[in-house]
């Protein structure tokens, strides 16, 4: 984990950010602000005790490096003892908010985004249409790295909690083990494949209440466990959408 000391990577962040407006409250708030005169999102990491977040850490890290007209870039940073923030540009509205007016330009945008954070030895590990922002142009821009892990050529990491929302989890996590092997690269596919079969449901294809009701649902769809084929699945998203790792092919 990289080393951040209490600064500023941008000189004019102070000067060029002026009044901000709360947007968004989940796991971290999002403020509305301008920098250089541009709207854009200012996302607040909170520091326990002084320790710098993971979150923080591996957003910066991926965003510093990534550079990809559908990957979020990376405007501003900023930390101090107990708070990180993150400047991004503000976008339109979510790919889930936008699921009944999609653009099927939208699938090739991020299959192209994912392949590429992919070459560059970065996995996302947590796909979800709420992680898709879709800009005022109207393209579709991967956002929210802050769950992301460098790998480069290594293609197993340990798990040691849950990883990726729910939904778009894929089925080698839900065996509610910690300290399992998992190739979060394969995981990359499996949640990429579910978030472009979301974008013609509307819906997320498989659904469970927990790790366990999910797994039911999707092992009842399995009509073939030694090629690991699932029912329903589009037949351009089987390379996605498949319960064998192994299958599943960007």
């Amino acid at each position: 984990m990289d080393h951040f000391a209490d600064g500023d990577e941008t000189s004019m962040w102070h000067q060029t950010t002026v009044d901000m407006k709360l947007i968004g409250e989940g796991v971290h708030r999002v403020y509305a602000t301008l920098i250089d005169g541009k709207s854009c999102v200012k996302k607040q990491f909170v520091f326990d005790q002084g320790e710098v977040s993971e979150g923080f850490t591996r957003e910066v890290n991926a965003l510093r490096t990534l550079a990809h007209q559908h990957i979020v870039p990376l405007l501003a940073v900023s930390w101090q003892s107990l708070v990180g923030w993150v400047a991004l540009p503000r976008y339109q509205h979510t790919l889930f908010e936008a699921r009944m007016n999609i653009d099927p330009e939208w699938e090739g945008q991020l299959e192209s985004a994912v392949s590429y954070a992919h070459d560059c030895g970065f996995t996302h590990r947590d796909l979800k249409p709420s992680n898709v922002m879709i800009s005022f142009t109207g393209d579709a821009v991967l956002c929210d790295w802050d769950a992301s892990v460098y790998t480069g050529d290594k293609l197993t990491e340990i798990r040691t909690n849950p990883i990726c929302s729910l939904p778009y989890r894929a089925p080698e996590l839900l065996w509610n083990q910690s300290d399992m092997e998992y190739d979060p690269y394969k995981l990359d596919l499996w949640s990429l494949g579910c978030v472009l079969w979301f974008m013609r449901l509307g819906k997320a294809p498989f659904e469970g209440h927990d790790e366990g009701s999910l797994l039911a649902v999707i092992m009842m769809a399995v009509d073939d466990v030694s090629r690991g084929t699932i029912t329903g699945v589009p037949s351009d998203l089987t390379r996605f959408c498949n319960i064998c790792p192994d299958q599943r092919t960007l």
